[in-house]
């Protein structure tokens, strides 16, 4: 009975850790989304200052994933986040060269409207971001 009890415990403890889980990597992949919208936004519109319309996969998960320090649990959370950003239709994943080095990369290849209706709402709210 116990342990029966304490199995219990656990799966309960495991489904809403999973859930927290796809919660986070549903708004990670949307922060990776709008960072790609926005680079591909920011190159046709100032190529001095953004002069490629990519962005390296690594350089991309340490931006959105700044705030998590282990590089383990960064990793684990990388390895779903990747798939779903590779599989989405809007982004194209290339192989480009980078500092003399071969890299895969993605860039937005989708509508870049997301990116601007945001800005107007945000902008309209007065916050300007």
């Amino acid at each position: 009975m116990i342990s029966l009890f304490f199995a219990l415990l656990y799966g309960r403890h495991r489904s809403a850790a999973n859930a927290i889980e796809a919660r986070k990597v549903a708004e990670l992949v949307q922060l990776a989304l709008d960072y790609l919208q926005e680079q591909e936004m920011a190159y046709y519109t100032d190529q001095v200052s953004t002069p490629e319309d990519f962005i390296v996969p690594a350089r991309l998960r340490d931006l959105v994933l700044q705030e998590e320090h282990s590089p383990k649990v960064r990793q684990k959370i990388w390895e779903k986040v990747r798939p779903v950003i590779e599989g989405n239709a809007n982004v194209r994943t290339n192989l480009q060269e980078v500092h003399g080095e071969d890299t895969t990369v993605w860039k937005w290849v989708g509508s870049p409207s997301a990116v601007r209706e945001k800005r107007r709402l945000s902008m309209a709210a007065g916050r300007g971001d």
